[in-house]
């Protein structure tokens, strides 16, 4: 039995205040407040995946796992993306870097280097046990669904359906021939329902092994989750085209439920669903916070977490949700931490008409949404709290987050929302004007690149067709983006980005691409850090990458894989920062690496930036 002992905080519901909720940060022991999975083990404890570390709570200390590159024991990588339990009381943990197993009787962690026909990428997307203990997964990208079975290490993979051909003919979108997994369901009865990136709802049958029943949602939208309402009901939430009902026996979906608010965000984008006890749904949103949906009432409620003497409204991105064994609801943020709360000890009103001008009431088909109005641009207090990217200048700082992007008055203090919608994860000036420029990297799917004007505020978008961004270097004619893409070279004056190295990337048999650091050294060569994969060098006239890697055998090698920071220093020696590796200077000239951890007195070995 967990006793939870936290912060007490106001909870925000239509008009009413609940005191019936707790608050875990990181200054409670947390590894980091980006909460992206919740689970609890067998024995009551609570484990909570971040970006920076496995954490285990016992409900009054936190234990912390992260990867150690000299132990291969310990988990493969800090960034945890999803969990199960196995029916055998083990941890299954998809990271950015592959499966783990946690093993609670040893203590230690079982890496599972598994990839698909198709792979590109280690980064898990999606993961699920079914009653029998066999574990499903897969991969960020990727058209195979996998089954691994514990008992016999006994491996299968199955590939997803083509694409109708109509599709690729009236789709922009469509840039492939195979579905790809993007949410799995294990129901009721043990077969398997497959959320696709591309729109369509797929049954697989555990039985026959084989898919069984292909149904179109939307075209357009990606089918983030999933919860079975009943034997002949779910539920899916999309990432870009709010949440439907579909109907099992008819294989027919209901309306898609989309709030579109006039200067205000969309509540269109879902990153978690959990039904409760009382049968009832709790959506976690990207931008706009914590909803419950009660289902035979059709009512959607926004919450707002408010934090411990901040009347500021925060949990805009609530990213993973948890029932525990008593009931407890449990909600993880972007940035924000952790908050609890017991639902079943709570009766809530209906709003009146005292709280007009505090909520209003939108419509979408047959489901009323009651969510909170503001319309304040200009305040004294950051519109987010979790920061991804700041630039200054003597006068104004500009700082991104979860979610927005906001200028700072150095003279004044006075803040400006100048966006409530992007997600700026790097922020670098114009080369051709860098006083008045400043090129945006966004971890927004779709439309990531942003170029703002300094002095007017002015945000455009700039006509590139890609995923999230992640790091910018910027020359005079075209800048390098590395994100979920790769490598990619954006003419600016052709508006084209062309990826490198061009084709598929293939490095040491591990297909990969995604890149979060980019720097360029005194002799005007590019690097950059590929996740997984290693430190690499952009050699543009023969076309490749030339690789440094982590060899656990030797001490002058790359200390981890996974790097996040990249820059050269005054001797033309690299700084790189690594996600649990420390950091490391790397000389250009012997190919050799120095490390510095936690070993030789680093407080922390993630190394996100350095000053």
């Amino acid at each position: 039995m967990i006793l939870i002992l936290m912060l007490g905080i106001d909870l925000i519901w239509a008009n009413n205040y609940s005191k019936n909720t707790s608050y875990i940060t990181k200054e409670d022991g947390l590894s980091q407040n980006y909460i992206s999975s919740i689970l609890q083990d067998g024995k009551g404890f609570m484990w909570f995946g971040t970006m920076d570390g496995l954490n285990c709570y016992d409900g009054y200390n936190f234990k912390i796992y992260y990867s150690k590159p000299d132990d291969t024991t310990s988990i493969s990588c800090n960034q945890i993306k999803k969990m199960v339990l196995g029916i055998d009381g083990s941890v299954w943990i998809g990271t950015y870097n592959g499966l783990n197993c946690y093993n609670p009787a040893t203590n230690k962690f079982k890496r599972y280097p598994i990839l698909s026909p198709a792979s590109r990428k280690n980064e898990i997307s999606c993961l699920a046990v079914d009653r029998s203990g066999v574990i499903w997964f897969s991969y960020t990208d990727d058209e195979y669904l996998i089954s691994l079975d514990p008992s016999n290490n006994s491996l299968n993979f199955y590939k997803l359906p083509p694409l109708p051909d109509s599709w690729k003919l009236t789709s922009p979108k469509v840039k492939r021939d195979t579905y790809s997994v993007g949410s799995l369901l294990v129901a009721g009865n043990n077969n398997i329902w497959v959320g696709t990136n591309e729109g369509s709802l797929l049954l697989f049958d555990n039985r026959l092994k084989k898919i069984t029943g292909v149904n179109l949602i939307d075209q357009a939208c990606n089918i983030y989750a999933i919860a079975e309402i009943s034997p002949d009901s779910l539920c899916l939430g999309t990432f870009n085209k709010g949440f439907c009902f579909y109907n099992i026996k008819e294989n027919k979906r209901g309306p898609l439920y989309t709030f579109n608010r006039p200067g205000k965000k969309e509540i269109n984008f879902l990153w978690a669903i959990e039904k409760g006890p009382d049968g009832n749904l709790w959506f976690g949103t990207w931008e706009s916070g914590f909803f419950q949906l009660e289902v035979k009432k059709k009512r959607l409620n926004q919450i707002y977490l408010s934090l411990p003497g901040n009347s500021n409204i925060s949990g805009k991105s609530v990213c993973s949700i948890f029932f525990d064994k008593s009931g407890l609801l449990w909600c993880g943020t972007n940035g924000y931490g952790l908050f609890s709360m017991n639902p079943s000890q709570d009766r809530f009103h209906t709003i009146n008409q005292e709280t007009k001008g505090v909520i209003e009431q939108t419509k979408s088909a047959d489901i009323d949404l009651y969510a909170f109005s503001t319309s304040d641009l200009t305040k004294n207090y950051l519109s987010f709290q979790s920061l991804r990217s700041v630039y200054a200048n003597d006068d104004h700082i500009w700082v991104g987050g979860y979610s927005g992007l906001d200028k700072i008055n150095r003279k004044s203090g006075l803040i400006k929302v100048i966006d409530n919608k992007l997600i700026p994860y790097v922020m670098r000036p114009d080369y051709n004007n860098p006083e008045n420029g400043l090129y945006i990297g966004t971890e927004m799917d779709g439309a990531p690149l942003y170029r703002l004007d300094l002095k007017t505020d002015k945000l455009t978008h700039l006509d590139f067709k890609g995923n999230s961004i992640y790091a910018i270097y910027a020359c005079k004619d075209f800048l390098w983006l590395g994100g979920r893409d790769g490598l990619i070279k954006y003419n600016l004056k052709a508006g084209k980005g062309e990826p490198f190295p061009f084709g598929k990337m293939q490095v040491d048999n591990q297909k990969t691409g995604m890149i979060k650091a980019v720097a360029m050294d005194l002799d005007h060569n590019l690097w950059v850090g590929i996740q997984g994969v290693g430190l690499a060098k952009v050699d543009e006239k023969n076309n490749q990458f030339i690789i440094w890697k982590n060899n656990p055998n030797q001490p002058n090698s790359l200390s981890n894989d996974v790097i996040i920071f990249l820059s050269c220093d005054e001797r033309n020696r690299l700084l790189i920062g690594t996600n649990g590796g420390g950091l490391n200077i790397f000389d250009i000239q012997t190919e050799k690496f120095t490390r510095i951890d936690t070993k030789t007195g680093l407080p922390n070995d993630v190394i996100c930036s350095l000053t």
